[in-house]
Order: structure tokens, then C-alpha cells, then sequence
């Protein structure tokens, strides 16, 4: 599934960057070869079929943003609510920015803390309005999800009521915990020897309730 995920959104992100670059100059050479590239992804909204087309940057950008344009949040707020310890770790990075085109647009804060061989990386995106984003970047919080074997689980379940997505791999201590807010704000903690317990602790420390007070 993490594979899948990081599909449609490098892969779409990438289409679009792509296409401003050097859109105009294919369709003024290959007119007939302009059929674009055909997503077909299930949202909440049923299966919702998007043509990413370079030569055609707006549409594009209007299927993907479901015809809704929603600012996205200054990334320095975003920034804020990264704190200096997490997990009993200092934070050793933090960054932010907001990048896009039209109103394709995202906001995202960075943080990674670490202690001897204990790490942990945390990442706050702003999506906005981009509903087919979301359904890439988290496709897990449209199904339902519980595998478990002898080293670890990966499950869909609920965090301050708000849809969330969690694995490990205790072989490893290794984890991912991940939490989809306002449907337009996505939190992922990702951690290397860490527990189970720390990890979702971590969590706690962020104050999500913060993010609804910044749309």
C-alpha cells in the first residue's frame, strides 16, 4: 500500500512538473499524440477517472482539485506545531515551505529528531482543496485495514476521532504512524528503534486540535 501511495502522488506531482516544463513543445510536434495519461482511482466519491494531460495544464488541475480552490495555510504555522522534543529527543531539523502552480498548491513542515541510534521524522502537509491528492498521499483513509503477523501489523484506526494508519515492524522496531485531519491535513511520523508506545505518544505531543483553528 505505501507503495501505491507513493505512486500516484510522485507520479502525478511529477506529470504536472513535467508538463508545464515542456508541455508546449510536445504538442506543437506530436498533435496527435496528445491522449495523456489516464488515472483511475477510488475516493469516497466513488471511482473517479482523471486525465492528466500536459498540453492541457488547467483541466488537469481542475480535475485534481475538484473545482474547489482552498488556500493553503502559511507553512510556518505548520512549523509551529512541531516541537522542540519529541520521544524524549531533541529536534535536530526543521523546515518548511510551500511550493505549486495555479492553485495546485500544498504547505508542509519538516522536523526530524534523533538520540544515539533512535530517530524519528515528522512531516505536516497542507493539501487544501486537492481532493485527489489526498486520495493519494492517503489512500488508507478511504478502506479499511488490520494484517498482523509474528513481527508486526499494519491497520487503519482512529486518533482523536480523526481517520489514521498505523504499522511496525517490532524485528526492527521500525514504525509509522500517519493521521488525516480536517480532510486536508495529513501527519506522519515515521521511526527507527523506537516502540510501538513512543511512537503513538508522539503523536500525542503534536496538538492537531491546533490544525482546524488554521483553515
Amino acid at each position: 500500500m505505501q507503495v501505491l501511495k507513493s505512486f500516484i502522488w510522485l507520479g502525478t506531482f511529477g506529470i504536472l512538473m513535467l508538463g508545464t516544463a515542456c508541455g508546449s513543445d510536445k504538442a506543437k510536434e506530436e498533435e496527435k499524440d496528445r491522449s495523456g495519461i489516464n488515472l483511475d482511482i477510488q475516493s469516497d466519491k466513488g471511482n473517479v477517472k482523471i486525465n492528466i494531460d500536459p498540453s492541457d495544464m488547467e483541466n488537469t488541475l481542475k480535475q485534481l482539485n475538484d473545482g474547489e480552490s482552498v488556500e493553503v495555510v502559511d507553512f510556518r504555522k505548520l512549523k509551529e506545531l512541531l516541537p522542540d522534543k519529541l520521544a524524549g529527543m531533541p529536534r535536530t531539523r526543521h523546515e518548511g515551505e510551500k511550493t505549486g502552480m495555479s492553485n495546485f498548491k500544498f504547505a508542509s513542515a519538516k522536523a526530524e529528531y534523533e538520540e544515539g541510534d533512535r530517530q524519528l521524522e515528522v512531516a505536516i502537509v497542507d493539501v487544501g482543496g486537492v481532493g485527489m491528492l489526498i486520495t493519494g498521499m492517503a489512500s488508507w483513509s478511504l478502506m479499511e485495514m488490520d494484517r498482523e503477523d509474528d513481527n508486526g501489523y499494519e491497520r487503519t484506526t482512529t486518533i482523536d476521532g480523526y481517520k489514521a494508519f498505523e504499522k511496525y515492524d517490532r524485528q526492527d522496531k521500525r514504525g509509522e504512524l500517519a493521521l488525516l485531519a480536517e480532510n486536508r491535513f495529513i501527519v506522519t511520523l515515521k521511526g527507527d528503534n523506537l516502540t510501538e508506545k513512543e511512537i503513538r505518544q508522539a503523536m500525542d505531543k503534536i496538538d492537531i486540535g491546533r490544525l482546524k483553528k488554521l483553515q
